[in-house]
């Protein structure tokens, strides 16, 4: 830091410290705001591809919930075998 002699000397250095300031906040980075955007975009298309999986999702086949439901005649072969 530079030794300053006269109050006009403190006087440019603040202005000129306030402009580098101003520069600085004009250009700011831009993949500081890349997050923000990465996340909304993540978050739309797991929401877009989990509907759309649930809109053409097929039923499974045969489950051992099917098996053991009260208007089946067959025993499930889990409970049977405790």
């Amino acid at each position: 830091m530079q030794r300053l002699n006269s109050i006009d000397d403190l006087e440019s250095a603040v202005l000129a410290r306030i402009a580098a300031h101003r520069v600085a906040q004009a250009d700011p980075d831009p993949t500081r705001s890349l997050g923000p955007l990465m996340v909304a975009v993540a978050l739309v298309t797991g929401l877009t591809l989990g509907w759309v999986n649930a809109r053409t999702a097929k039923p499974a086949a045969a489950s051992e919930s099917v098996l053991v439901s009260s208007d089946t005649e067959l025993p499930s072969n889990l409970l049977a075998s405790n």
